[in-house]
């Protein structure tokens, strides 16, 4: 997996050709699934905030966090009126694809929207649906408690832990002072000193900082505590706060770049880490069957001529990772690093017919870029979001990134284990 590294460390990537609405001229939709991450969120960890602190204390530094006036975890002012955002954008799109009507307000069992209990994610599925039916009265979302966790079937910790060793080319050592080392000494650098707590943690006396900590080869080390920080980072900036709020306002000195450039480059650490904890394939078909059984079962009904024409299921990175690792995706949508999973942005299952009517299922990753998230700027399919389509690994007949829909059927059928998957 080494040679996936090479895009990581901060480069922004090339602007992908703008994905076409439709896979090719005279294709049809029949509809779509949307797996989404929820928006941007504050800090899933519950820090102590009062004026005496000045603000909220940070987990990963002695300076304070800006006050985001949410509860740990919570999905954000800013973060909930982007996501209204892409669902504009969504209406947009796939009325021009030909499903949704252009305007005026949607026949309820056309689109059905459904969420695990999380605030965040309910919240998410709540602006999507105002963005795309504004006016028009909340319609019902589904809310299933624990919806994308499967059954039981064994995990070992150790097991998991050298997938992802193997994952990042077999030492996390070479990575942190390899690829990552620049992420991470800039990164060093906006933190300032950790905590106490987490000095002791890893052997070293108060006043510490990430620099100090080592990763091994089988240890990730500095990168296992990295990634939580630099994603805030991102949250801040594209939550539209002030630039000396972001990471104190130390950050785009310590990258030497602009500061949505400096951001990509924070954030390196966040993306590599987690697609190294979610993506192997030991830890994807365990946790990542059930979410992938939800999504083939959904595309299925629509094949089938049954219910909505367009799903939206509200989610989180995790999952989307395994559903990633599962399918041999891969991606590196613009402003983020790869593998990614951007705050709002969401992956598309489209079942697509073309004029001899032979079927075909799409994969288009799309978010909102950075300075989009940030300027909360108007999206339409001119001015569309960051958009990458994706090919299962092993589909063979692909036609215009589209995969005939039996061989995407067979692929998930051999990827999903029955036995993680949840009995109804």
């Amino acid at each position: 997996m080494i040679a996936l590294l090479a895009g990581w460390g901060g480069a922004l990537p090339a602007m992908a050709d703008p994905v076409p609405v439709r896979p090719e001229p005279g294709w049809t939709i029949d509809g779509t699934v949307l797996l989404s991450r929820h928006g941007m969120r504050g800090s899933t960890i519950p820090v102590r905030c009062g004026p005496e602190t000045k603000g909220c204390l940070a987990t990963d530094s002695k300076d304070p966090w800006p006050t985001l006036d949410v509860a740990a975890g919570h999905l954000t002012t800013a973060g909930y009126t982007r996501s209204v955002t892409m669902g504009t954008y969504y209406r947009r799109l796939y009325a021009a694809a030909g499903l949704l009507p252009p305007e005026g307000c949607i026949t309820p069992s056309t689109l059905e929207f459904t969420s695990d209990a999380v605030e965040r994610t309910v919240m998410t599925a709540g602006a999507i649906m105002d963005g795309m039916a504004p006016g028009c009265g909340l319609m019902d979302i589904s809310i299933r408690q624990g919806l994308y966790r499967g059954a039981s079937c064994g995990f070992e910790k150790a097991e998991a832990e050298k997938a992802s060793q193997a994952f990042v080319g077999g030492s996390w050592q070479a990575v942190a002072e390899g690829k990552m080392a620049r992420s991470l000494d800039v990164l060093s650098r906006t933190l300032g000193e950790l905590p106490a707590g987490t000095c002791e943690k890893s052997g070293l006396p108060a006043g510490c900082h990430l620099s100090d900590l080592c990763a091994t080869p089988a240890e990730a080390g500095p990168l296992a505590i990295a990634g939580g920080s630099s994603e805030l980072f991102a949250m801040q900036y594209g939550g539209g706060l002030p630039a000396d709020e972001i990471g104190w306002g130390r950050l785009a000195e310590a990258a030497g770049e602009p500061l949505g450039q400096a951001v990509t480059t924070a954030t390196a650490t966040h993306a590599l880490y987690d697609s190294a904890t979610w993506m192997p394939l030991y830890q994807a078909t365990r946790l990542g069957s059930q979410t992938l059984n939800l999504v083939n079962e959904q595309l299925g009904e629509i094949a089938a001529g049954k219910g909505a024409l367009f799903r939206f299921l509200s989610s989180h990175d995790d999952f989307i990772l395994n559903v990633g690792g599962m399918l041999g995706l891969s991606w590196n949508l613009d402003s983020y690093n790869p593998y990614q999973i951007p705050p709002g942005g969401s992956v598309a299952f489209e079942l697509w017919r073309n004029p001899e009517g032979a079927r075909f299922v799409r994969l288009v990753y799309r978010a909102q870029t950075l300075d989009q998230l940030r300027e909360n700027t108007a999206l339409d399919v001119d001015h569309p979001p960051a958009a990458q389509v994706m090919v299962p690994a092993k589909c063979a007949g692909a036609v215009a990134g589209a995969c005939p829909l039996d061989q995407f059927s067979a692929l998930v059928s051999a990827a999903i284990e029955p036995a993680c998957v949840a009995k109804p």
